[in-house]
């Protein structure tokens, strides 16, 4: 029998994360945060710069320092654009030859075929795992025990098992991923959705309404996608759309107020990123870091988000995200990245 039948702890895992949210007073415990981050972002002189090459430089010389001295490294590898082009660094301009880490689910199949390609391409070593050879659940229980808590992101159990594979069982001494690039490039499918909101706010009410005329079933993403937008058109202005997508719950007065003012002075984009990094990724993302030391993320810098938004339009346009990172990939494969998607990381 092929149909794979969801775990009692994968259930909970999932709606535990699906349920989480960010309240008034998580804001004002962590108001320091965010005033230190808009003052570091503020008080750099940003010009104008091509990004492609800014990014490109900062992220290899970054990159080339951490695995100095490491003879064994591991990068995890979906085959979507934040890890090919981390892949492409590595081989192509640091002449590294990565162990490759991927998991494969019932959504990413595309990708793993791409990926294949691409290891086949630059004979590399790929090693996909699955749900049935792959101990996720230790990785959860794991968690638990050390944090006392469960995990608020979705994708630890994955993350910290396939870490676990390249450290242990395949003796890396640095495991390398993409994480946090489509927040500091200004490139979360809620950074589309603003840009769509504040430019093009008449076509795209008129698409939900075209939408909302199609039946789909009440149970599926799609339905549940087109009711959400809704709801973010009913919102009374864009600080209340910057809110719920960063997944407040009943913000305050003052919650409210503070980003109306950070809003003006630094823009929608940059108020949304600063508070997805600052509250919404420290509370989940985070999470796949915490009992993993030999884990690195070359992205984790604000300080791209500033040069992001300073250049928006080399960044992000009305179909197309992350130009840099998509540049490079279309660049070395210009066959396997015709079309730009998101996927959303779902266990199995």
């Amino acid at each position: 029998m092929n149909e794979i039948v969801t775990k009692p702890w994968i259930k909970e895992h999932s709606e535990h994360c699906s349920n989480l949210t960010i309240s008034s007073s998580y804001f004002k415990d962590n108001l320091k945060n965010i005033e230190n981050l808009v003052s570091k972002i503020t008080s750099e002189n940003i010009d104008k710069l091509d990004m492609k090459d800014y990014l490109f430089n900062d992220l290899l010389l970054k990159i080339k320092n951490k695995i100095e001295g490491k003879t064994n490294i591991g990068l995890l590898c979906s085959g979507g654009e934040d890890s090919v082009y981390l892949l492409i660094i590595l081989v192509k301009y640091l002449n590294i030859r990565p162990k490759l880490f991927c998991y494969e689910s019932k959504n990413n199949k595309k990708d793993v075929i791409r990926l294949k390609k691409i290891s086949n391409a630059y004979d590399l070593e790929l090693n996909i795992f699955g749900i049935s050879n792959l101990d996720i659940e230790d990785s959860y229980r794991l968690f638990i025990k050390n944090q006392s808590r469960p995990p608020n992101d979705m994708a630890q159990p994955v993350h910290n098992a396939l870490y676990k594979e390249a450290i242990k069982n395949f003796n890396c001494d640095i495991v390398i991923d993409g994480q946090f690039c489509d927040t500091v490039l200004l490139s979360n499918p809620q950074n589309h959705f603003l840009l769509w909101y504040e430019n093009y706010n008449f076509f795209l009410k008129q698409l939900i309404r075209v939408l909302n005329l199609i039946p789909f079933k009440e149970n599926k993403k799609t339905h549940q996608r087109i009711v959400f937008l809704n709801e973010l058109f009913n919102s009374p202005d864009s600080v209340a759309v910057i809110l719920r997508l960063v997944n407040f719950n009943e913000p305050d007065d003052f919650t409210i107020e503070y980003t109306r003012n950070l809003q003006g002075k630094i823009g929608t984009q940059l108020t949304f990123s600063v508070y997805f990094f600052s509250l919404l990724l420290s509370l989940r993302e985070r999470d796949k870091y915490l009992q993993c030391p030999e884990l690195y993320s070359p992205f984790d810098d604000f300080r791209y988000a500033a040069y992001a938004n300073h250049n928006i339009d080399q960044i992000i346009d009305l179909f197309i995200r992350k130009k840099p990172i998509r540049y490079m990939c279309k660049k070395h494969f210009p066959r396997l990245f015709k079309f730009q998607n998101t996927l959303p990381f779902e266990l199995e």
